[in-house]
């Protein structure tokens, strides 16, 4: 069944069931299971999907299984994580933007795991990502961010917080952890000489820290240099991300964990300097937001290192597979399907993801808009795109084709094997096959998962306003 088809105030009732019914029975072991997730990193930075060597990942992916059209289900953080822990869609568990709670009656893989005996535990990076946003359930340990004016803190406060979780962790119980690091998130702000930091090539300019009013403040327009120094410092803090990452996987090898753990590591999205967006994932659906990292090493004799999976897979994907590794089988309650029958052969591979982009507040889009603004000056080729404040816009891919749908400017086709950029809008004079294909998919989903409206910013507390606007969401 899928999950749309339960009412939802017995959704969480179904899914806690299941868990405690296939408890005991037969099936596969439980092993520890680790999800690592790496906000606003592009796939463009690692090796192993075509960029830059060197990265802690990059060793990781020999031992792992590397998922090449891996996308969100919304390029923003918030939705992102919540249809990783529900298997669902915004549309279904509505979390449409930063500024939604995940809501109580959405059962969680946390809280299907801690049912089946699982110790629990999260450490996140973000104040958006807290018990009080809704996560909190199903983990008995869940650290956070300080309440002490930050609305983030750096991966190596989280990753010491989880090291001294695993050195005294019960040792009698399988292990559920997630781990969020925070650090790729704009604004780049660049601690010199703090441990994971690389060195920065030379420049002399106004953009020293990676805060967003070194750009606004300057007095001359941004410069290709100027530019070339944001870009460093976004690749600084992923391979800042990446060392801690390290030290987290040195760990799971110092205790004994690392043969026991199926690890998964994603992004939730990626991070935007193009078609007309900077320093932004909510407003762009192109292939530098949408399109994520997505890794899973078995645990000892499950075999998969090193193997390359062509298929199109979701965030979602995440819940059912964990569920499936444990012989639950598909939960009740998800949208999303499980990897292991992919990987084994015996089930066709999905045709196609969707990703959805969520609209901004008024507020948002001209804190948007002017950032955009300064960015993409006369001297560069794109031109400031602005953000969607109402309507529909919403992406199909097969990994091949990419069909764009929206309700406030047509449509966009893409062929992303000779256009991985998204230059070339084909919709005029198409081939009609991929794109009628995929044009009746995404009008198949829509019409099953009615538009939710996003909450208006009045609503919200004074702290959570305080914090979106910080993070440049509002």
């Amino acid at each position: 069944m899928r999950g749309r088809s339960i009412p939802v105030r017995f959704a969480r009732t179904a899914l806690v069931l299941l868990a405690l019914l296939t408890a005991g029975c037969g099936g596969r072991d439980r092993p520890n299971i680790l999800l690592l997730t790496l906000d606003t990193t592009r796939t463009d930075r690692f090796a192993f999907y075509g960029g830059d060597g060197g990265h802690v990942l990059d060793e990781f992916a020999r031992e792992a299984i590397v998922f090449e059209h891996a996308y969100c289900q919304a390029p923003i953080t918030k939705p992102s994580h919540a249809s990783m822990l529900t298997s669902r869609y915004p549309r279904t568990h509505g979390v449409m933007g930063n500024q939604d709670d995940l809501p109580e009656e959405e059962p969680l893989l946390s809280e299907f795991l801690l049912a089946r005996g699982y110790q629990t535990a999260a450490f996140t990076s973000v104040r958006l990502l807290t018990p009080k946003s809704g996560f909190g359930r199903g983990f008995e340990t869940f650290g956070e961010p300080p309440d002490d004016g930050r609305r983030s803190r750096p991966g190596r406060e989280t990753i010491e917080e989880t090291l001294a979780w695993l050195r005294g962790r019960d040792r009698t119980r399988p292990f559920f952890l997630w781990v969020h690091l925070f650090d790729p998130h704009f604004p780049y702000k660049w601690e010199e000489g703090e441990e994971g930091f690389p060195p920065l090539p030379p420049y002399d300019g106004p953009v020293m820290s990676g805060k967003i009013q070194e750009i606004l403040e300057s007095e001359r327009p941004l410069t290709a240099a100027d530019r070339d120094r944001i870009h460093a410092l976004y690749a600084g803090k992923v391979r800042y991300a990446d060392y801690w990452t390290g030290r987290l996987f040195d760990a799971l090898r110092s205790e004994g964990f690392w043969e026991d753990t199926e690890i998964f590591v994603l992004s939730d999205h990626g991070e935007a300097f193009d078609h007309g967006v900077f320093l932004e994932h909510v407003n762009s659906l192109y292939q530098s937001a949408a399109r994520i990292v997505f890794l899973w090493k078995r645990s000892a004799g499950e075999g998969g290192g090193g193997r390359r999976i062509g298929a199109p897979v979701q965030t979602l994907d995440l819940f059912p597979t964990v569920a499936d590794l444990l012989g639950a089988g598909t939960p009740p309650t998800a949208e999303g399907r499980s990897l292991l029958p992919l990987l084994e052969g015996t089930e066709e591979p999905r045709r196609y993801a969707v990703i959805e982009e969520p609209p901004v507040t008024p507020d948002g889009a001209e804190r948007i808009q002017e950032r955009n603004a300064a960015f993409f000056t006369p001297d560069y080729d794109d031109e400031p795109r602005p953000p969607r404040l109402s309507g529909e816009r919403i992406a199909v891919t097969d990994g091949e084709w990419k069909y764009v749908f929206d309700t406030e400017g047509g449509e966009e086709f893409y062929r992303l094997s000779d256009d991985p950029e998204e230059r070339i809008n084909r919709i005029d004079g198409a081939d009609p096959d991929p794109l009628s294909r995929l044009r009746h998919e995404l009008f198949r989903w829509r019409e099953k998962r009615p538009a939710r409206e996003t909450a208006p910013a009045e609503s919200l507390d004074p702290s959570t306003r305080e914090m979106l606007e910080g993070l440049g969401y509002l």
